[in-house]
């Protein structure tokens, strides 16, 4: 019988063992679960800091989780970031560099554009192969999109405060967001659901992590943005046009290009960009589907980690 008994006795204790394990993980897990953690409404301000630090320990409980495969290049480009930068500084000479302002990912390709308004057909773009089954989507689907763009501009009556609007020292431009900071607002895609249906078809989108953004956008005529550099190198960001005006034009890095009907341009928005409608007070807005694109070279383990330890902000 005392073998038995023996028996039982460590049974139990590995029995507690395991819920105590259990217990601890799931209180760090809830602790430092950066959503909860995360009090300003946009990543540019000065919580970078404390959204690379969640970010860390989010990381750790994934590799605890899912192990280590594939995920070196994140765990060096924090510890790279942690080590270089401190909060509010830009660490750069030249401002024609990318220089995202949260989260940099080391050793992918990087340039300004990737698709503008003058790529030729005989132009090298095998940079633009991840993207082809996006952009033909999107093509597709132009006349579904701009009709329910229509839907909600410009009579707010239907929408009532929906559209977010940004004044700036030129001019004034609105979002009408589909996906903010990786969140489905349900509010707004409730009037577009045929858009939204779409979107969430493209196999290379941008979702369930705080980088991600959709909306449409529209800019007044007299506006010009200011330079800004966006928050990570992890995603390309594409822009549809659906109402283009004459004199509207979008800088990357010093490039420009115009936006074209039906038509989408791909940037990296981590390098310094703005955009501008030179028209006059009677001319058209421009309007435009924003959305973003996972970057071509992030793996699919990367992607994974990624929406785990940046997670889509709760609004």
């Amino acid at each position: 019988m005392a073998p038995m008994v023996e028996l039982a006795m460590n049974g139990w204790v590995l029995l507690v063992v395991i819920l105590a394990t259990y217990c601890l993980y799931r209180h760090l897990q809830k602790t430092w679960r950066v959503r909860e953690k995360h009090n300003c409404s946009s990543l540019q301000c000065n919580c970078k800091l404390s959204v690379l630090r969640a970010a860390r320990r989010q990381l750790t409980l994934h590799i605890l989780k899912q192990g280590n495969n594939g995920l070196s290049r994140i765990q060096n480009s924090l510890s790279t970031q942690f080590h270089y930068l401190a909060p509010g500084q830009v660490h750069i000479s030249n401002k024609y560099v990318r220089n995202p302002t949260v989260f940099r990912l080391e050793k992918i390709q990087s340039r300004p554009w990737w698709y503008g308004d003058q790529t030729a057909a005989t132009e090298d773009c095998n940079h633009l192969k991840s993207f082809q089954n996006d952009l033909k989507i999107l093509s597709q689907n132009f006349e579904e999109i701009s009709e329910e763009f229509f839907q909600v501009w410009p009579d707010d009556s239907k929408v009532p405060g929906r559209w977010k609007v940004n004044n700036t020292d030129e001019g004034r431009w609105c979002v009408f967001h589909f996906l903010d900071q990786g969140q489905w607002i349900i509010k707004n895609t409730a009037f577009c659901p045929r858009t939204t249906t779409i979107l969430k078809s493209l196999p290379n989108l941008m979702a369930d992590t705080m980088f991600g953004h959709i909306s449409f956008s529209i800019m007044y005529p007299g506006t010009k943005t200011s330079e800004r550099f966006g928050v990570t190198n992890t995603k390309i960001r594409c822009h549809m046009g659906i109402v283009v005006p004459n004199n509207c034009s979008l800088t990357v890095s010093k490039e420009t290009h115009s936006w074209k009907t039906g038509h989408c341009l791909l940037f990296d928005d981590s390098y310094l960009h703005t955009a501008a409608h030179y028209g006059h007070k009677e001319d058209n807005i421009r309007a435009v589907l924003m959305l973003d694109f996972w970057h071509p070279d992030i793996t699919s383990e990367e992607r994974t980690a990624m929406k785990y330890i940046f997670p889509s902000v709760n609004q």
